[in-house]
């Protein structure tokens, strides 16, 4: 799954509160990730894990990778956060890193194809 294109409630339910915790764990988690020397496989293992997410619990680990200052470290990995991402979060990695021209492109390409979607569900 990817993020933004799930339903289901995200972190753990903590019955005797009546609330759900754990973003805390995964920005820090995500800080720790970024810290460390990155690789191809590194990604291949988030991929993984993020596939095996039914509940949405990486979304603050994005969150926090997309940030501009996070961002412009993960230059080198544009195709692997591709993969991981839909298109809104792509396009905001996308500015963050200067990558301003594409993110535009895929702006547009975003439009058409939902000026399409709607053309089709309301027609004239």
């Amino acid at each position: 799954m990817f993020l933004g294109q799930k339903v289901k409630s995200a972190f753990f339910y903590d019955d005797y509160s009546d609330s759900y915790f754990g973003g805390e764990i995964f920005e820090n988690l995500c800080i720790s990730f970024l810290n460390k020397e990155l690789h191809n496989m590194d990604f291949e293992k988030l991929k993984e894990l993020n596939e095996k997410d039914e509940y949405d619990m990486l979304s603050s680990f994005f969150h926090v990778m997309l940030k501009r200052e996070n961002a412009v470290k993960l230059k080198r990995f544009k195709s692997q956060i591709r993969e991981l991402v839909g298109d809104i979060p792509y396009i905001e990695f996308l500015i963050n890193c200067g990558y301003r021209e594409e993110a535009k492109r895929l702006i547009e390409k975003q439009l058409v194809e939902w000026r399409h979607k709607i053309q089709t569900v309301l027609p004239d």
